[in-house]
């Protein structure tokens, strides 16, 4: 089964295809789909960020600081876009892993992260392209990440043996994790920032009355 057959299979009838294919446990097949769609959603984002960065640049620094801030856009996109997506997916599928060992799921990381490569990879791409949309495109992109939640939710319940109230408690869980880490992450940066910049406010001393 080709990718464009298996991604519509999954947005189209997400159960039957995540049943099929529970078993598959291909990593390397899965990190080549994150990875191929992260270029393809860098690519999306980065044609958006070009035609705005350029217009800006070109209004307020004239057409040479446009073509360079458009360029410069478009290629911190789609390599971002690509080390995010990669690392991420990776590092998600873990703490999802993790959430759903705690729920008492079943499932082994690579068929979890086979299904949720197959899952993410169309979901990237529909997003990218509604990011391209003027008006309506944020809506459309929000409205694709609330069919996402729902595919997440299925596929926890297939590849963890979850009924459909352990799947979603698992995929909150996650969230939680995710929302606790960044958090821990921001106080560390915040405190080592702080931490800089004390020592250059004590050696200063204070400041001389007038």
């Amino acid at each position: 089964m080709g990718w464009i057959e298996l991604w519509t299979g999954v947005l189209t009838k997400p159960g039957e295809t995540y049943a099929a294919n529970k078993n598959k446990g291909d990593f390397s097949e899965g990190m080549k789909m994150i990875a191929a769609c992260s270029l393809v959603y860098g690519l999306l984002v980065g044609i958006a960020v070009f035609v705005l960065a350029s217009a800006a640049g070109t209004l307020f620094g004239g057409v040479g600081l446009g073509a360079t801030l458009g360029v410069g856009g478009l290629v911190v996109a789609v390599i971002g876009s690509v080390v995010l997506g990669v690392v991420g997916s990776y590092v998600m599928n873990h703490i999802l892993l993790f959430a759903s060992k705690l729920m008492g799921g079943t499932g082994e990381f690579n068929k979890q992260f086979y299904l949720y490569a197959i899952t993410a990879a169309p979901v990237m791409i529909l997003a990218g392209i509604a990011n391209l949309i003027p008006v309506v495109g944020m809506l459309l992109a929000m409205l694709v990440s609330l069919y996402a939640l729902y595919l997440w939710i299925l596929m926890l319940k297939e590849v963890h043996g979850f009924d459909l109230g352990k799947a979603v408690i698992a995929l909150i869980l996650s969230a939680v994790i995710i929302a606790v880490i960044a958090f821990v992450i921001g106080l560390v940066i915040a405190m080592l920032g702080i931490a800089y910049l004390t020592p250059s406010m004590t050696t200063s001393g204070p400041l001389p009355v007038t």
